[in-house]
């Protein structure tokens, strides 16, 4: 099931052209519409999606064995002791192929933004631009047996990448839609900074937005924030103003009333939302 749909996809994947009419920088702010991670899940068409998001977890096993003329996953078997590899696609069978193997990177990965994960797959093209690596120049690691269970170990390269903000133009398919398959294939990938930020306002502002016209009957303009929301908001922005905590703090204790001082604190925490800092 996984590799028939890695096949469907890889195959309508294009090569980044320099004859292209537009410019990297606006196939992510502009040409392309931008998601957080909770509406991709709910897209009821085929399309490709800008999203923003940090890598959390990198699955084992991201390389594979591959040759050049289709992007099928070439199997292996012992044959008198020797390995030997094959493809079972059929133009390959029917042309007898020498198949040449050699390793390329099929990333699986989750990212998360503020409101939740998703699962992404990136294939060798784009893995070899951000890693700045080919598979065959990445040491993997030894498996570790951990309580008798064979566990394969992630590259230092593959480790960097945790914790690390990017930006993805992901494909959603029709396969997706029609299997609820929640993994993506990732078109293109970008750590450029002024994307970042761009997008990172964009997605901020956009939840400002939503959390506004959701608490549009309730007394005072912000609603009360949950625990688990606070917290990655002060991961994420700087709320370390005292005044403006106890504000938050006594909208939380209040019984609907609101004070003038947590007006003017919703005001600053309003104009923190949409603002991100910026590490130099």
């Amino acid at each position: 099931f996984n590799a028939t749909f890695i096949l469907e996809c890889s195959s309508t994947l294009t090569p980044l052209s320099s004859s292209m009419d537009y410019t990297f920088e606006s196939d992510f702010l502009s040409k392309t519409e931008f998601s957080c991670n909770a509406e991709v899940d709910a897209l009821k068409e085929a399309k490709n999606v800008i999203v923003l998001g940090t890598i959390k977890v990198v699955y084992p096993n991201y390389i594979y064995m591959a040759y050049n003329y289709c992007p099928k996953f070439v199997e292996s078997y012992s044959e008198g002791g020797v390995k030997i590899y094959s493809c079972n696609n059929e133009d390959c069978i029917k042309n007898k192929r020498v198949i040449n193997p050699f390793p390329k990177f099929n990333i699986n990965f989750k990212v998360q933004d503020t409101t939740g994960t998703m699962d992404l797959i990136m294939f060798d093209g784009e893995a070899k631009r951000i890693l700045k690596n080919n598979a065959t120049d990445i040491d993997v690691p030894p498996v570790e047996k951990i309580n008798g269970v064979d566990v394969p170990q992630l590259s230092k390269e593959l480790k960097e990448l945790i914790d690390r903000k990017f930006a993805f133009k992901i494909q959603i398919t029709s396969f997706n839609i029609n299997n609820q398959y929640k993994y993506y294939i990732v078109m293109k990938v970008t750590n450029d900074v002024e994307i970042i930020v761009s997008l990172d306002r964009k997605h901020n502002a956009d939840e400002v937005f939503s959390i506004e016209a959701n608490s549009s009957q309730s007394e005072g303009r912000f609603p009360i924030f949950l625990n688990e929301t606070w917290k990655n908001l002060e991961e994420i922005y700087d709320l370390d103003d005292s005044s403006m905590s106890s504000s938050v703090k006594s909208r939380a204790t209040s019984s609907g009333k609101s004070s003038s001082a947590g007006s003017a604190g919703d005001e600053r925490l309003k104009m923190k939302l949409v603002t991100p800092k910026i590490e130099k």
